[in-house]
Formats: structure tokens, C-alpha cells, sequence
């Protein structure tokens, strides 16, 4: 037996010429690099010359080779090209676009905005147009939150989320509420009308019912006044009160006249007649065929809030639109169809079922308020932070708001008013 490494050494031995040299390993073959040697892409798999000027060689660390066609493509569909090598991460610089795509092709000219344009925004003070059409850069100021920024005949948007400008919500809410609006639009508004119509159907046949209870139950208290008080005229039957005096009595008037009613004239006994039965009332009360269902918000009040289309204070749901600074619908101006007409369909509203602000929280112990059904709001006197123009006034009780329609952020009573 002979290991693999002896056996040419023992072969040697024994054997001569062309049999020795079958034995002996073959030494590796060297890449042929002549210009007329194929060269396949790792990408396209088509064949080219070696040295053909279709073949690049990217000045990478493994020297990946690509056809022109395919780093061209490569380059153009992304914003910061790299090496299209399996694992590699070198970054094509200006000058191997240059060299790849030509000087003034398309994507050389978008590889240098894009980096400018990542230069600018690495300032942290500029934002870029959310238009596609638009490339404008606008500088913003540092360290103010969102801000409200108009550019182009593009609507006006948020620096923080570039998405359409919103009033009185945070950006992480807006998704939210435009799910839950787009909601209500597709059949939220219908069920919720349903449900209304409901209600009032049942609020209609429970008054119904209260006003016949109410009605039978005055006729049987009457009945059983009369039926203690009362006697019948034995002629007629007419029910005759006894006011004062003898038993003697006229049907239809007194015993020596005056005070002439309706009634036959004959003459009785107070005692002799009979006392008058009571008829109970057998009519049958209403029923109730709707069944009472709960609407969410009725009734609620919004303070120093009004409806922006029929200018009535707001009771039930309020719609305030977070893209407009002072907007807000009713429930019945909501159902509204002609309300597109007046305002941006793609506007979204934030459903409110509560009143955003509870006076009771921020009043003093002790104190009372008289919110007034008119124009004039009164019972107290508050500080104002504003969302817009930042300023603080002192509002008294008749005047409440600014000319921004600015949302109401917190407010202090200075004390107890009563009105």
C-alpha cells in the first residue's frame, strides 16, 4: 500500500515514458486574457470580448467586471449607486458614473441633486417639496416643531410629516384619523343617521305614550271625583253637582233660578237620586314598536364652538376639519350633501363626541357658569393661549376668540362670575 503523495515517487520505479506521465497532476490552467476570450456578464449572462469596451471593470476591491448595459441600468435605478457585486458595498463616485453613463446623462445630473440635496438636509433646516413636479428646497427654522409651509400651487403641509397641513392634532395622529373618517365617509354617516332616526322614532312614541298615560290618568282621577261628589238627574241623567243649600234641585239650574246650564229642568231630591258611576277609560295606550337605542354624543354640548354653514351652536358630534384653521360642522350639516360644494372633498374631519374643553375641571371650587344659548358667551374670564398668532390676550365674557380661529390650548377663570 502507498499513500496518494508516494505513489508518483514509487511509480518511477517500474514505470517509463508516457505511462509515468499520465500520473503525474495536471498544473492549473491560467485565465485566458487574450482580446478574443469571451467574457460572460454575471448579470445579462451574454458573452463579449475581454478586452471589449462593453465591459467595465468597477474600481472596487474585488474588481468586479459588468457589460456597460447593465451597470448603466443599475446606476439609473438607484439614488446612491453601488457596486452591483454580490457582498460588495463600494459606492460609485462621480467620476466612475462619468465613466459608466457619459458627463451629461440623466444620471449623472440626478446623482449630483441628490447629493446636494443631502448635504442641504443634513443642516437640519431645510425641507423639500412634497410636489413631484417641484425641486424647490425651503428653509425652515430650527427647533420650532411643525410649521406651516406653502410652496408652488401645492396645498399647504406639514414640515415634520410633508403631508397636508393639520390643525390642533400631533402628526402621529393624522393616519388615524383619516382611517376613521374614511370610515364614517363609506358607511359610518349612514349607520350612524339610521341610529338617529331610530332614537327620535322612539323619543317620538315615548311622548306619545306619556302624554295618553298622563291624559288617562287625569280622566280617572276625575271620574272618581265625580263619582264621589256627583249624582245623575233622573230624567236625563246629566251629572248635577251639589254646591250648598236643601236637597231639593233643578236639572240645569238653581232651585229659585239664576245660573241657567244645559240641562232638562226637572225637579229632584238630592238624596233620592242616584250617585253617579265612574266610566273608566278603556281606550288602549300607544305602544312603543322601536326599540331604544344609545347615539353617541346627543345632546352634548361644544362651548364657544358654532357650526361654520347654518352658524348654530354645535349639539351632538362635532366635525372640525384638521385642515382648515377654523372649520366645524353639525351632525345635520355633515349629512349634508352640498357641503363639497363649500369646502375641499379631500379635507378630513375629526369626529368629536365629547366637548374637547370641561369648564367644570378648570373653574375654581365654588364657582358657577351660565354658558348663554346666543351669540354672547358669558360667566367668566379666561387667558387664552392661541396655536397660531402665539399670543396671549385677556378675553372677557363677550368676546372669545381671534380673526386666526385658533383653538382654545388652556384657559384659568380668575373667578367666580355669575350671570
Amino acid at each position: 500500500m502507498f499513500c496518494t503523495g508516494c505513489l508518483p515517487a514509487r511509480a518511477s520505479e517500474h514505470l517509463r515514458g508516457p505511462e509515468l506521465l499520465a500520473l503525474a497532476p495536471e498544473p492549473p490552467t491560467a485565465p485566458d486574457l487574450s482580446p478574443l476570450a469571451p467574457f460572460q456578464c454575471p448579470i445579462c449572462f451574454e458573452s463579449f470580448a475581454w478586452q471589449s469596451e462593453n465591459v467595465i471593470t468597477v474600481p472596487c476591491p474585488r474588481a468586479h467586471r459588468f457589460c456597460r448595459l447593465c451597470l448603466t441600468q443599475h446606476a439609473a435605478a438607484q439614488r446612491f449607486p453601488r457596486c452591483p457585486g454580490e457582498g460588495c458595498r463600494h459606492e460609485l463616485s462621480d467620476e466612475e458614473l462619468v465613466d459608466i453613463c457619459g458627463e451629461d446623462s440623466v444620471t449623472v445630473l440626478s446623482f449630483r441633486e441628490e447629493l446636494l440635496l443631502k448635504a442641504v438636509f443634513g443642516l437640519g433646516d431645510a425641507v423639500h417639496c412634497p410636489n413631484p413636479c417641484c425641486r424647490s428646497i425651503l428653509s425652515v427654522e430650527p427647533g420650532s416643531g411643525r410649521q406651516r409651509v406653502e410652496c408652488c400651487n401645492w396645498p399647504a403641509w406639514c414640515t415634520q410629516c410633508r403631508q397636508p397641513y393639520h390643525y390642533a392634532v400631533d402628526c402621529r395622529d393624522v393616519q388615524a384619523l383619516r382611517d376613521q373618517w374614511l370610515q364614517w365617509v363609506s358607511h359610518g354617516r349612514t349607520v350612524y343617521n339610521e341610529t338617529r332616526a331610530q332614537h327620535a322614532e322612539f323619543e317620538r312614541q315615548k311622548q306619545a305614550l306619556e302624554e295618553a298615560a298622563a291624559r288617562h290618568a287625569e280622566l280617572k282621577h276625575d271620574e272618581e271625583w265625580k263619582q264621589a261628589n256627583c249624582r245623575e238627574c233622573p230624567r236625563c241623567r246629566r251629572v248635577v253637582q251639589k254646591i250648598d243649600g236643601c236637597n231639593s234641585m233643578v236639572c240645569g239650574e238653581d232651585t229659585h233660578g239664576g245660573n241657567r246650564q244645559q240641562g232638562c229642568g226637572h225637579r229632584f231630591q238630592w238624596d233620592k237620586a242616584r250617585a253617579y258611576q265612574a266610566a273608566p277609560d278603556s281606550r288602549p295606550l300607544p305602544r312603543l314598536d322601536v326599540q331604544d337605542v344609545k347615539v353617541r354624543g346627543a345632546g352634548i354640548r361644544h362651548p364657544f364652538c358654532r357650526c361654520s354653514r347654518c352658524h348654530q351652536d354645535i349639539v351632538g358630534p362635532r366635525f372640525r376639519c384638521i385642515h382648515c384653521p377654523d372649520y366645524n360642522l353639525c351632525a345635520s350639516c355633515d349629512s349634508d350633501a352640498t357641503v363639497a360644494q363649500d369646502h375641499p372633498a379631500s379635507h378630513v374631519f375629526q369626529i368629536l363626541f365629547q366637548p374637547e374643553y370641561d369648564l367644570r375641571a378648570h373653574l375654581p371650587v365654588g364657582s358657577r357658569i351660565v354658558i348663554a344659548d346666543g351669540s354672547e358667551r358669558q360667566g367668566f374670564e379666561a387667558t387664552v393661549q392661541h396655536e397660531i398668532c402665539q399670543e396671549s390676550p385677556s378675553y372677557g365674557p363677550s368676546t372669545f376668540g381671534c380673526d386666526f380661529g385658533c383653538r382654545i390650548l388652556s384657559f384659568t377663570c380668575f373667578g367666580a362670575f355669575r350671570v
